[in-house]
């Protein structure tokens, strides 16, 4: 075009086109929250670590010793004090008493073995349990005269129905020993709860499946018991008799920590809620970006 031609007037100017960006695509939806699922409660707590003074897996009556060695030597005062004690008592009983009056002695006698065996049973149990068991805690209990009673119950029942089974007959014995031997463990431990027949139920159905241990635990007894018959072996017996007395113990607290009935409500596992719907949202597919219009 010539400098000098004007444009036409009619003609409306020609806007050069500019590039039309695409839309951004919106941006991706924000992660998931991340749950926990213990705090949630979707999963059970884990139980409490097995202490050291009892077994997360049964070793054998052998394996035992070493806990029950731990759990005694943990507070061994209270323990030496009830057996001098009862040793020095029975003897000066015997020893004063037997000839001129056996009966009494008899009695005395075996009212101090009544209180010896709350002693020893009360005494184990806590030891096994992490428990510091003060003498002024034994001699407390020397107060119950209803716990006197029920053990008193509970020892004659138990001798009368083993020494039945054993003039009948071998087997009885056998099977009846090992399920009612921790009948005395319940009732120092559950005296509220139980009584003496239920403490002898209770060690009954508790002990199923576990005669084995309670035999094991028996025969390691006896061996350490054989030890006394030289003279060279009865410092050992002694030491590993004391070390060993809290085996039964250690049973007791193993075979109910498993059957669930000593566990403490904190240390039991959660109970499963029911089942939740799934908290995630849904994936957002992106929006294929909207088409620009046509400039003309």
């Amino acid at each position: 075009m010539d400098q000098g031609t004007q444009p036409n007037p009619g003609t409306p100017p020609v806007t050069p086109q500019q590039p039309v960006q695409a839309a951004a695509p919106p941006p991706p939806p924000p992660p998931a929250p991340t749950v926990n699922p213990v705090a949630a409660g979707l999963q059970p707590q884990p139980q409490a670590a097995t202490g050291p003074t009892v077994p997360a897996n049964w070793e054998g009556a052998f394996g035992v010793y070493k806990y029950s060695k731990a759990a005694v030597r943990s507070n061994l005062s209270p323990f030496l004090v009830t057996w001098v004690v009862y040793l020095v008592a029975t003897f000066a009983i015997n020893l004063v008493l037997r000839k001129s009056a056996p009966l009494i002695s008899h009695l005395v006698v075996t009212v101090l073995e009544v209180y010896f065996t709350i002693f020893i049973t009360k005494y184990s149990i806590s030891v096994v349990r992490g428990e510091k068991l003060s003498l002024g805690t034994l001699v407390n209990m020397s107060k119950s005269f209803i716990t006197f009673l029920k053990m008193l119950g509970l020892l004659i029942i138990l001798g009368i129905s083993l020494a039945f089974a054993m003039i009948l007959f071998v087997v009885p014995f056998i099977i009846i020993f090992p399920r009612v031997i921790l009948a005395p463990y319940f009732l120092v431990d559950k005296e509220k709860n139980l009584g003496v027949f239920g403490s002898v139920n209770t060690s009954w159905e508790v002990t199923k499946g576990h005669s084995g241990k309670i035999w094991g635990i028996t025969g390691v007894s006896i061996l350490i018991g054989l030890l006394f018959i030289t003279i060279i072996g009865i410092p050992f017996a002694i030491y590993f008799g004391i070390m060993y007395s809290a085996a039964f113990a250690v049973a007791y607290e193993f075979i109910n920590r498993g059957s669930g009935a000593l566990v403490p409500a904190a240390a039991q596992p959660a109970a499963m809620p029911p089942a939740s719907p799934d908290i995630t949202p849904p994936p957002v597919s992106p929006q294929p970006p909207a088409t620009p219009p046509l400039v003309q």
